[in-house]
């Protein structure tokens, strides 16, 4: 199953909390430099999800070109009759499954080669745009800090969560993928997709918390005494 659904609802509800966060702590909120501030930090955590998301697609369908079994489950094969276990290589139901789950697979690879392919294009494109423009003219007072923070508790939880759970068990299933021993009347689970998904996001986790913890280090600018 694709961790991919998961990355999307869990960054959607963070985002909301940050926004809901930031409309509550600043009273300009509506001012042009706010905006365009707070339009910068969500576009580029949103183009970074694109390109999350098409690298995961993109290394599942790499680890295909390898073992289109290790990507992709097969279909589960039936199990004959009794009457008929001398000539169960031979059914022609049995050949046509087997067709259709190979024609299954490829169309599987070359699905995830092109969308993960276009998706990390774009993310990549996008993500350094908005990154560039994120650095230009930046301001010093504390909304931007809190955009900053809010951005890094964002992409920490959403990369952390989902790393933290897809990179165990895709090392879990891969282990199992090959010392179990294939049983043919069950869909063997293709731990590809998974370990691809714990692969891409864990770096991301390491730096997203160590970024935050280096932030929260940081000294507070102390307030100016009122006149």
């Amino acid at each position: 199953m694709s961790a991919v659904p998961f990355i999307i609802v869990l960054a959607v509800a963070t985002l909301l909390f940050f926004v809901v966060a930031n409309l509550r702590a600043n009273r300009n909120i509506l001012s042009a430099a706010v905006l365009l501030r707070f339009y910068l930090y969500i576009a580029s955590f949103v183009t970074l999800v694109v390109l999350v998301t098409g690298l995961a697609y993109l290394l599942t369908g790499l680890f295909s070109l390898a073992s289109m079994d290790f990507s992709y489950a097969r279909f589960p094969r039936p199990v004959p009759p009794p009457t008929d276990v001398a000539a169960r290589d031979t059914q022609p139901s049995d050949v046509r499954l087997e067709q259709q789950s190979v024609e299954h697979q490829r169309d599987q690879q070359s699905t995830d080669l092109i969308r993960g392919g276009t998706l990390t294009v774009f993310g990549g494109v996008l993500l350094a745009l908005h990154a560039v423009l994120r650095r230009r003219d930046v301001p010093s007072d504390e909304t931007e800090g809190n955009f900053q923070r809010g951005f890094l508790v964002v992409g920490l939880v959403t990369f952390g969560l989902v790393g933290l759970v897809a990179l165990p068990v895709g090392v879990y299933q891969t282990i199992k993928f090959f010392v179990a021993p294939v049983l043919e009347t069950q869909t063997r689970a293709a731990p590809g997709n998974t370990l691809a998904t714990g692969i891409v996001l864990t770096p991301l986790w390491v730096y997203y918390l160590l970024a935050l913890s280096a932030q929260a280090r940081k000294p507070r600018p102390e307030a100016l005494p009122e006149s």
